[in-house]
């Protein structure tokens, strides 16, 4: 059961840590972080 916590965390922080990332590339280029990624019209 600690096995699956451990990797749990790590999950949740891997993914943070590239969602964090995204979001400081995206605000440099000064575009929105939409949910969907797709290209505005």
């Amino acid at each position: 059961m600690k096995q699956l916590k451990n990797w749990v965390l790590s999950f949740v922080i891997a993914f943070a840590v590239f969602y964090l990332m995204d979001h400081a590339m995206m605000s440099m280029q000064g575009l929105p972080l939409n949910i969907d990624m797709t290209p505005a019209q």
